[in-house]
């Protein structure tokens, strides 16, 4: 392989990495939004409209049961999608130093900061913990309001 196709290559997967990168990032924000109009619109629909669906017990509880598996598989891919950005940004940050872009001036050394050792689940966990525990903490409180109007 010449030096050129090997370049090549690595630009190729470069932009892969960074595509996923984004993919990681944007997911939790979509999953959110999605799961925040769901657990609106059973509000509006069975508490809010003057004509309001009325329960018996078991419905309520077996939709409420649904709601909170729903709710915590969402928070699930959210936090799996936080771990995926950790390790693309890993593996992006190992092409970054193989490029020794690092020797370039005028570039932050905090943003190319490389770890040679692979980052651990709880540490991955605790990386951004403000930004993927809001989310989590968002989807868990709307739906746990949803079902607290679903049962009353």
């Amino acid at each position: 392989m010449t030096p050129k196709e090997k370049m090549d290559l690595e630009k190729f997967m470069y932009e892969k990495v960074y595509d996923e990168l984004n993919r990681s990032r944007d997911w939790p924000i979509k999953i959110m939004a999605f799961a925040s109009a769901l657990f609106i619109t059973l509000i509006g629909v069975l508490k809010i409209d003057n004509t309001s669906v009325q329960l018996n017990c078991e419905t309520k509880l077996i939709i409420s049961i649904i709601l909170l598996v729903f709710a915590l598989f969402t928070c699930g891919i959210i936090i799996r999608q936080h771990l995926n950005y950790v390790d693309y940004r890993n593996i992006q940050k190992g092409i970054q130093k193989e490029w020794k872009i690092d020797e370039i001036n005028g570039i932050p050394l905090k943003w190319i900061a490389y770890e040679a050792k692979k980052i651990s689940f709880w540490r991955g966990l605790k990386n951004g913990v403000w930004g993927w525990s809001f989310y989590a903490i968002y989807i868990l409180a709307i739906a746990c309001i949803t079902i607290c109007l679903i049962l009353y």
